[in-house]
C-alpha cells in the first residue's frame, strides 16, 4: 500500500465525534469500536474511513473469556478493498491474551490475513519475540513472524 497523505479537513462528506458504536454482522454483533474522531471520505476508487484521533475495537463474543481486542493511534477503512490500516503504537490482544505491538498492520479482511511488514513484538507468558515482519489470520491465533528472535523459559530437568 502506497503512503497516505492529505489533509483530514478537505473533502470529507461526513465527521464524527465521540464515536461508540456497535458493528454487527449477518444480524449478530461482532465488535465495539470507540474513537475520538471519524472522517468519511466518498471520493470514488479512493473512499475510505480516517480515524486520526485513536481507534479501539473490541471483538462482542460471550463464549470467550478474553475477546480479541485492537488499538492504534490512527486506523484508515479503504471501503472498495475493504482493507484496513492501522498506525502508531498498534496493540492487539488475541483470546489467549498473547499481546502484540507494532508500528503498523495491515487487515485484508477479504482474505481474512493480518499483516505487518515492519517490527512486531508478541509477549505470550513469559515469551518475548521480536521480528521484522509477521503474518496471521485475522483473529490472531494462528501467525508466522519473519527475521525473528526472542527469550522464553525453559525449565531444567533433571531426569
Amino acid at each position: 500500500m502506497e503512503h497516505i497523505t492529505f489533509d483530514a479537513n478537505a473533502g470529507y462528506s461526513m465527521l464524527t465525534r465521540n464515536v461508540d458504536v456497535a458493528v454487527s454482522d449477518s444480524g449478530q454483533t461482532k465488535y465495539r469500536l470507540l474513537t475520538d474522531a471519524w472522517y468519511i471520505y466518498d471520493q470514488g476508487d479512493s473512499s475510505r474511513w480516517f480515524f486520526p484521533e485513536g481507534f479501539l475495537a473490541k471483538e462482542i463474543d460471550s463464549l470467550k473469556t478474553m475477546p480479541t481486542q485492537l488499538s492504534s493511534d490512527t486506523a484508515y477503512y479503504f471501503t472498495i478493498q475493504d482493507t484496513w490500516l492501522f498506525l502508531g503504537n498498534v496493540k492487539v490482544v488475541n483470546e489467549r491474551g498473547e499481546r502484540f505491538f507494532a508500528k503498523q498492520l495491515y487487515w485484508d479482511k477479504p482474505h481474512n490475513h493480518v499483516y505487518s511488514e515492519d517490527t512486531v513484538n508478541i509477549i505470550s507468558g513469559e515469551r518475548h519475540l521480536t521480528g521484522s515482519g509477521f503474518s496471521a489470520n485475522q483473529d490472531f491465533t494462528l501467525y508466522s513472524i519473519y527475521n525473528n528472535n526472542g527469550v522464553t523459559v525453559v525449565e531444567d530437568d533433571d531426569k
